[in-house]
């Protein structure tokens, strides 16, 4: 099982569930892919963790969590 297929199965059970991609053999077609079967986010690897603004992504996720509860 791959990571799209991976996604598909987790939004399938749980559709709320914010899934966040990170792979070392994207291409631009796959990253498309995941975000219109709902990725939260796509990353490549590596990923400078040094430099991710973790407090923007948090902020990210509760905004989406509370557009998903309101629906």
């Amino acid at each position: 099982m791959d990571g799209i297929e991976t996604l598909r199965e987790i939004k399938r059970r749980h559709p709320l569930v914010e899934v966040v991609m990170l792979t070392g053999h994207a291409t631009v077609e796959t990253a498309i892919e995941g975000m219109k079967l709902g990725a939260f986010d796509y990353l490549m690897k590596p990923c400078d963790m040094d430099v991710f603004d973790f407090e923007s992504w948090r902020s990210r996720f509760q905004k989406a969590g509370a557009g998903k509860q309101n629906r």
